[in-house]
């Protein structure tokens, strides 16, 4: 049987994450929701190697990871919002600084247009938990994104979509170390370009369209 999943929303993911994403234009976008010909659809998230998701914070010192994986699920055949959760390894400044960053059961929710956070992506942590970035001049933390600045625009390809996203006004904090010289609370802003692809619980590729 082939499936089919449209997302109805010119925007449905704001970039990363962690930031604001940027406003919502792209030739093939949709209208509102997300659909689906079934109710049970894996999603995979893969980075765009020319445009990986990126963390900088107050336009400084930009974050970036060499393995990165994004994975979710739908549970119903229409909906206004994607759960994604991120797994990061091989991190870095983009001076070659190498650091671990934990994810803390934080995920990056991606709302459709229609919805009260029109085309947009936000950062979401269980209660007292945040994003660490174990830099090591400080731990930075990334914590639950409320009021975002930017959007994301949706594109469709053949079985496929893709997001192109740039978020800012993220809450990002430094604990200890040189870093608290530049003061503790900062903004970061979160770029990047995901390919989103879903198959049914038996394997089967899900086609991505949107109407």
């Amino acid at each position: 049987m082939k499936l089919k999943l449209k997302a109805l929303g010119l925007g449905v993911l704001a970039a990363v994450a962690a930031g604001s994403i940027a406003a919502v234009n792209a030739s093939a976008t949709a209208n509102g929701h997300f659909t689906s010909g079934t109710a049970h659809v894996l999603i995979k998230g893969t980075e765009n190697t020319t445009h990986k998701v990126k963390l900088s914070v107050d336009g400084g010192t930009t974050f970036e990871c060499d393995e990165a994986s994004y994975t979710g699920t739908t549970n119903s055949t229409t909906v206004t919002e994607l759960t994604i959760t991120p797994t990061y390894h091989k991190c870095h400044t983009t001076g070659g600084v190498i650091f671990p960053k934990t994810m803390n059961g934080c995920d990056y929710v991606f709302y459709s247009q229609g919805t009260r956070v029109h085309g947009t992506v936000k950062i979401i942590c269980p209660s007292g938990k945040a994003i660490e970035i174990h830099h090591p001049n400080c731990t930075i933390t990334v914590g639950t994104s409320h009021a975002l600045a930017g959007g994301v625009s949706y594109t469709n390809l053949t079985q496929q979509l893709t997001a192109n996203f740039t978020v800012s006004e993220i809450p990002a904090e430094y604990h200890a170390g040189a870093c608290i010289f530049l003061g503790t609370s900062h903004k970061a802003t979160m770029t990047g370009s995901l390919t989103i692809a879903g198959t049914d619980t038996n394997g089967t590729s899900v086609e991505f369209v949107s109407t």
